[in-house]
């Protein structure tokens, strides 16, 4: 067995708001920030997830 512990958080799109989980605050603005840089890319990646369409990769927040 493994002692490895997993946060998981659920954001909305666009706005980054927070729908449920658990992450810490530092990671949570992370995410958010990464939300707003790439916001119109993850609803494309959304309505083509809706439609059984293959998405495209989203550059990580470096």
């Amino acid at each position: 067995m493994s002692n490895i512990k997993m946060a998981v958080r659920f954001f909305s799109i666009p706005d980054g708001e927070i729908v449920g989980g658990m992450l810490k605050k530092p990671q949570i603005r992370l995410v958010q920030a990464w939300i707003t840089l790439h916001a119109d890319e993850l609803m494309a990646d959304c309505d083509l997830a809706v439609d059984g369409k293959s998405i495209y990769k989203i550059e990580p927040l470096r």
